[in-house]
């Protein structure tokens, strides 16, 4: 089940398969209102200890 879920600026509309509900937001041309709490370039890595670190503007992600 897609529950809750926001997609912003994929380029080409999401593919949906399987159980979404209206309590998605997901990309379809332009980005929906939650994309505007999201800003700078999404990242990944690994820290030392091989945890996975994403960051959304330099600003870690609380995983």
């Amino acid at each position: 089940m897609f529950r809750n879920n926001t997609s912003c600026d994929s380029g080409s509309n999401d593919r949906i398969i399987g159980d979404a509900d209206s309590s998605n937001q997901f990309w379809s041309g332009s980005n929906g209102s939650r994309c505007a709490s999201y800003t700078g370039a999404l990242d990944c890595s690994f820290d030392a200890d091989g945890r996975l670190v994403v960051t959304s503007g330099g600003d870690e992600a609380d995983l």
